[in-house]
Formats: structure tokens, C-alpha cells, sequence
């Protein structure tokens, strides 16, 4: 075992099984670029800027993942790390999904969501194309098929990346990888850059896409991700499809989210946009995952929610919190006391996720085990693997 490995290894085994929301892979070099058209070749690159090479989209350097080859990485848990080790070298189970089976069977996890981390980067790079961020996303779906599958030994599942600003094109997209297995899809959590201008992905217009989520019974995942334009997305979340607010207006179609929505955070806002631009009524058997939000908006969101709903119930079609606990679960993430959270939340909306092998993440993966351990042990299952593999449709 190399000095890189015991750096984070820790041998741990619960007596139930455990699902892990949040690990990620990081991508090759040519996942972008080994299935990508012709038509676009070179709108993905990396080049050299100095002694770094930086990952270029349309020649535009884009600084969201500061070393995009991840030769060397920060260490799992790194900012939490007592040493300060700045990187060790990218390990092999970082990229290949057959040493990363046997490295999830040492830390005690049995299955994992296992996210993209440059999939992101790629929509929000491309915002006056979403045509070629419709291409590139596809090329990364490609070869997560073929790198990774989307559901290796039944324990490993790949979350493919869906654009959504062509509703056409992301129902094609559905279709492919979810003819390969898919069982969970990744949407970027942020207003849709698209022909019409930024707008909420609940509004309507993207009704058919929903639709088609809601008969194949596949998971919607919103993992966070890097994004800078907060507050602006606020204003967009709210946007018609001929790129106007509905902020002014005392009355209106939007009522509901105006009233569920703050300034606050983007999450909540997010989740406001569901509920109250009618999404998660409209498909009452959507799944909706939210991974790796940290959680310091959860607690105002469930008491504006709440109160919003008591001072005007006649705006809603449904109470919020109750198209919440139904339609939405959320990954328990940097949170300071986990176990009253989750007494807010509820433990059935509740989920475990360890954000391997990113810094924010933990370095020791089933350590929050013991942040729950206070909780019945049919609750602690349920968190740490149980909602999910429900979700997922694993018995």
C-alpha cells in the first residue's frame, strides 16, 4: 500500500449495508473528446498555461477545477486535514472503476452514486451553445458508459449528465442511457442556459422531459456545483420562456415561488422552483436527490416553507412541505448537529454521503456512522443506504 493510500484508507464495516450518495470519479483526459462529432472537435481541450495545464472550453480557460488532470489532487477530507498536505498523487480507484470497487469493498461501502466532477464546468462554459454542450455532454456520457458503466457489479452507479437546454435533445439523451442501464441522471442545479434565455427547468416548457423521468422511474440528481452567478439565478429561476421576470407582478402563475423563495440560497430556491412553479405537482412520482449542498439552508428552508404555506395556503396546490417530503431527498453534508437536522427533516428524507475522494469530503468515508449513532439502529440504517437503494430500485 502506497504512503498516498494509507494517507485516507481507515477499515470499517457496519453490520448493515451502506449506499453512499456522493463519491466521484475523475475524468481522463479524453472523455470529452474520444466520442465527440467531428463538427466539434477542438471546443474541448487542454493546454498549457505556464507549468499547469488547464482544461479550455471554445479556447476559454476555465478555472473552475484548478488542475483538471488530476494528476496530482488534494487529499480526501484535505480540508480537514492536520497536516495541511497540500496533493498526493491521483490514485488509480480516482479514475478506474475496477480499483475503485475493491477500494469501496476496504472502506465498508457497498454501493455508491458516483458523480462527474467536470461535467458542470462543461454547461457552464457553453452558455450562448447549448447545442455543443448538448454534444460534449453526450461524448462524457459515452465514455462513462464505456469507462465506467452505469451500473458496474451492481454497486457502482455512474450518474450520466443530461442538458436540458434542448427538450428534444435531453429526452434522446434519457432514452440512450437509460437503454444502458442508467438509473440516475445528473441535471445541473441552476437555471437552463437555453435558446430563450435562463430560465427554471420546472417552468412547463420542460414538461415532456419530466414526463419521460417520471414513467422511466429515474432518479433526478442535482449535485452541487461550482457556480458564481447567485444571486443573478434567482431573477432567472423565475424567467418565461421569452426571457421576462414575473417578479413584478402582485398576482401570477409564479405566486407560488415567489412566496417559497428567499434570498438566501440557491439550494432552497432551487427547491422552491419545484414546488412552487408546479413541477413536483404536475409528476407526483418523481425522485428527486440533492447531494452535496452542504446543509446550512435546510433549516430556514423547512421553517419558510412552513410558514409560507400558514400565512397563504390558497396560493399552493399542496402543501410544500408535504410535496418535499414526498418528491425530495437530501444528502446530510457538513452539517454541525446531523442528528437534529435529520429530526426536522425526517429520517425517510434523509441521506449518507461521504463526497470521496474530494477535500470537503471525508477522509475517513463511514465516519459519519458515529455522528448518528444516537439514532435507532433502523433509522441509521435507513440513512445510510436504505433510502437510496430504494430510490434505485435495489432490493
Amino acid at each position: 500500500m502506497t504512503d498516498n493510500e494509507l494517507y485516507f484508507v481507515r477499515e470499517r464495516q457496519l453490520e448493515h449495508p451502506v449506499f453512499d450518495s456522493d463519491n466521484h470519479m475523475y475524468e481522463n483526459t479524453d472523455a470529452f473528446t474520444k466520442f465527440l462529432p467531428p463538427a466539434y472537435k477542438g471546443i474541448v481541450k487542454y493546454i498549457q498555461e505556464g507549468n499547469r495545464t488547464k482544461l479550455a472550453v471554445k479556447d476559454r480557460i476555465s478555472r473552475a477545477i484548478p488542475n483538471p488532470t488530476f494528476q496530482r489532487v488534494a487529499p480526501p477530507g484535505g480540508h480537514d486535514d492536520p497536516l495541511q498536505r497540500r496533493s498526493i498523487a491521483g490514485l488509480d480507484a480516482f479514475f478506474d472503476v475496477e480499483p475503485r470497487y475493491e477500494l469501496m469493498q476496504e472502506f465498508g461501502i457497498t454501493r455508491s452514486l458516483m458523480w462527474p466532477t467536470l461535467a458542470s464546468v462543461i454547461e457552464q462554459a457553453l452558455p450562448e451553445d447549448p447545442l455543443a454542450a448538448h454534444a460534449v455532454l453526450h461524448a462524457l456520457n459515452e465514455w462513462m458508459y464505456e469507462h465506467w458503466t452505469f451500473g458496474y457489479e451492481d454497486a457502482i452507479f455512474a450518474t450520466p449528465a443530461i442538458g436540458m437546454a434542448s427538450v428534444e435533445r435531453a429526452i434522446e439523451e434519457l432514452d440512450w442511457v437509460t437503454d444502458r442501464g442508467a438509473r440516475i441522471v445528473y441535471i445541473r442545479p441552476a437555471p437552463v442556459f437555453g435558446f430563450a434565455g435562463p430560465r427554471s427547468f420546472a417552468l412547463p416548457e420542460f414538461d415532456p422531459f419530466w414526463e419521460a423521468m417520471q414513467e422511466k422511474d429515474v432518479v433526478v440528481g442535482l449535485h452541487n456545483t461550482v457556480n458564481q452567478r447567485y444571486p443573478v439565478d434567482l431573477a432567472e429561476l423565475d424567467a418565461t420562456p421569452e426571457g421576462g421576470g414575473y417578479f413584478e407582478r402582485p398576482h401570477g402563475a409564479s405566486a407560488p415561488f415567489r412566496a417559497l423563495a428567499t434570498p438566501r440560497s440557491q439550494s432552497s430556491d432551487l427547491i422552491a422552483s419545484m414546488i412552487g412553479h408546479g413541477m413536483l405537482t404536475r409528476f407526483p412520482r418523481l425522485k428527486v436527490v440533492i447531494v452535496e449542498h452542504f446543509n446550512e439552508w435546510t433549516r430556514p428552508m423547512l421553517r419558510h416553507f412552513g410558514e409560507a404555506y400558514e400565512r397563504a395556503p390558497g396560493l399552493f396546490d399542496e402543501d410544500p412541505l408535504e410535496v418535499l417530503r414526498r418528491n425530495i431527498w437530501i444528502h446530510i453534508f457538513r452539517d454541525p448537529n446531523p442528528v437534529e437536522l435529520i429530526g426536522m427533516l425526517g429520517v425517510a428524507n434523509s441521506m449518507f454521503g461521504s463526497d470521496f475522494p474530494h477535500p470537503e469530503g471525508l477522509r475517513d468515508p463511514l465516519a459519519f456512522s458515529e455522528d448518528i449513532a444516537s439514532l435507532p439502529l433502523e433509522d441509521q440504517r435507513a440513512i445510510m443506504g436504505g433510502n437510496l437503494a430504494r430510490l434505485m430500485k435495489i432490493p
